[in-house]
């Protein structure tokens, strides 16, 4: 989603003439990419990462837990903002 709203964004900000259809296909298509290499990354790693975080204490796990709740809502803050004030409205 975040893809997608940045994609707005520039549209935007740089008065570009891009069709809704070509931003949405881009934005899915980065997405699935990007998607594809994180996954087999992270796969690779994966008893790594479990080690690391049960290592993890309590307090950080919080913290963590608390850096995602607001990653979130600031992701859908600025979609909503991206979807109501930068994308042309069709005539």
């Amino acid at each position: 989603m975040n893809i997608l709203s940045i994609w707005g964004t520039i549209n935007y900000l740089f008065d570009l003439v891009i069709p809704r259809d070509s931003i949405v296909f881009v934005g899915i298509s980065l997405w699935i990419f990007i998607t594809g290499i994180n996954y087999f990354i992270i796969f690779k790693k994966r008893n790594y990462i479990m080690k690391r975080v049960n290592e993890f204490s309590i307090k950080r796990e919080k913290v963590g837990k608390m850096f995602f709740v607001i990653y979130i809502l600031v992701t859908l803050f600025y979609i909503y903002y991206v979807t109501q004030n930068l994308t042309p409205m069709k005539s």
